[in-house]
C-alpha cells in the first residue's frame, strides 16, 4: 500500500506559470494510484531553492521533505556521487539531470540514497525560473549494487 502524499506550499508570491498545474496533476496521481509509491515531485526557483515538494509522508527511515523548503540542494546536507564542486556548476548551467543520486543522512543517522531527475524551466520570455522534477528512494538499489560489486571483488 502506498503512502498518502505530503504537499508543501511554496512561499506566497512565487507561482511560475503552469507550475501549480503540473504539481496538482502529480499530486492527484500520487493520491489516486498505486503506481507511484515512493515517488515525489519537486520544484526550485531561479536561485535553486526548493519551493515545492510532494512526496511520501515521513516515516522511519524516510527523509522529512519539509526541512528542504527554502534551501538549495547543496544546503540540504546530501552528497552527490560527483561531489558538489562538480555538480553545482551543472545546476548553474541549467543542465538537465537524469538519475542524479544524492546520499542523505537523516537526524537519526539513517542513510538514504535519493535519485533525482530534473529539467530546467523557463518563463514565456525564455528566462530560467528554476527546475522541476521527480525523486525516488533508491537506497535498496544502491545497497544491492554495492553487494554485487563486493562479491565480484572476492
Amino acid at each position: 500500500m502506498s503512502q498518502r502524499p505530503q504537499t508543501l506550499e511554496r512561499p506566497p508570491g512565487e507561482d511560475p506559470a503552469g507550475a501549480l498545474d503540473a504539481a496538482a496533476a502529480f499530486s492527484y496521481l500520487a493520491a489516486h494510484t498505486e503506481l507511484l509509491p515512493n515517488l515525489g515531485y519537486w520544484e526550485q526557483d531561479a536561485q535553486h531553492r526548493i519551493t515545492r515538494m510532494i512526496g511520501p509522508q515521513s516515516s522511519a527511515g524516510v527523509l522529512d521533505t519539509s526541512v528542504f523548503i527554502g534551501h538549495t540542494p547543496w544546503e540540504m546536507g546530501g552528497t552527490p556521487a560527483l561531489g558538489w564542486a562538480r555538480t553545482r556548476p551543472m545546476f548553474e548551467r541549467h543542465e538537465p539531470f537524469e538519475e542524479l543520486v544524492i546520499k542523505y543522512v537523516n537526524p537519526q543517522g539513517v542513510v538514504n540514497h535519493i535519485s533525482h531527475t530534473l529539467q530546467a524551466r523557463a518563463d514565456a520570455q525564455g528566462r530560467f525560473i528554476g527546475y522541476q522534477g521527480v525523486f525516488k528512494d533508491v537506497t535498496r538499489r544502491v545497497a544491492m549494487e554495492r553487494r554485487v560489486a563486493l562479491e565480484h571483488q572476492v
